[in-house]
């Protein structure tokens, strides 16, 4: 198995900038993933914009971190690994959020929420939800997961 170290690349540029000034976040030594193995991946945005990673656990929700609803995501792209390539009409879904009810701050436990999809997933050959090991629930929206499926308590 290979070691994935996560650094930040140094812009070396002369003239552009200042030399040795961070720039860009990087995988160091990593490997691409083909598209048809993450069909659960799901890229969190605020507007357009990526602000955090997310997957599809059924048709019509998506689990992410807690402290992503600091930036106050408004939708989610699932289907493709390559932003710049979204089919809005087919990839694109407005969200609302639920984040875990103890969750506090970034360093504390329950960095868990749900974001509930406004219309269920077009699953098919690019969008597949994952079968997640975790049990929680959310006592905000009252859905809860297990290991098979999703359901209203």
């Amino acid at each position: 198995m290979a070691k994935i170290r996560i650094g930040r690349q140094q812009n070396h540029s002369h003239g552009h900038g200042s030399h040795g000034e961070a720039d860009e976040n990087h995988i160091i030594n990593g490997k691409k993933t083909p598209e048809n193995l993450m069909l659960f991946m799901a890229s969190v945005q605020k507007n357009m914009g990526h602000i955090c990673g997310g997957f599809l656990i059924s048709e019509d929700f998506v689990v992410t971190a807690a402290h992503c609803d600091r930036q106050n995501p408004t939708n989610v792209v699932l289907g493709t690994l390559n932003l710049r390539k979204v089919d809005n009409d087919t990839m694109r879904y407005r969200v609302k959020t639920s984040k875990h009810p103890s969750y506090t701050k970034l360093a504390s436990m329950n960095d868990i929420m749900l974001l509930k999809l406004s219309k269920k997933a077009r699953l098919g050959k690019r969008v597949r939800p994952t079968h997640p090991r975790v049990w929680a629930t959310d006592s905000t929206s009252k859905y809860c997961f297990t290991t098979t499926k999703l359901q209203q308590t």
